[in-house]
């Protein structure tokens, strides 16, 4: 998912700069493309410090235990 957050991202800069050279033809499109790339980007980026979050409680726990 992270991968397709970050080639989303360059993609819909290109396509911007693209649709400025045809006369702002799709131009929203490639916009959607940016803000979705940086949405799933930082998605991506939570799932992680949810997951460290998550195994970091479990090994507090499991210490705390024995």
């Amino acid at each position: 998912m992270f991968a397709f957050g970050v080639v989303a991202i360059p993609a819909g800069h290109l396509g911007r700069r693209q649709g400025k050279r045809l006369g702002g033809r799709d131009r929203g499109m490639a916009l959607l493309g940016i803000v979705t790339g940086w949405i799933l980007t930082l998605f991506s980026l939570l799932l992680v410090l949810a997951y460290a979050g998550l195994l970091a409680g479990l090994a507090f726990l499991a210490d705390s235990a024995s």
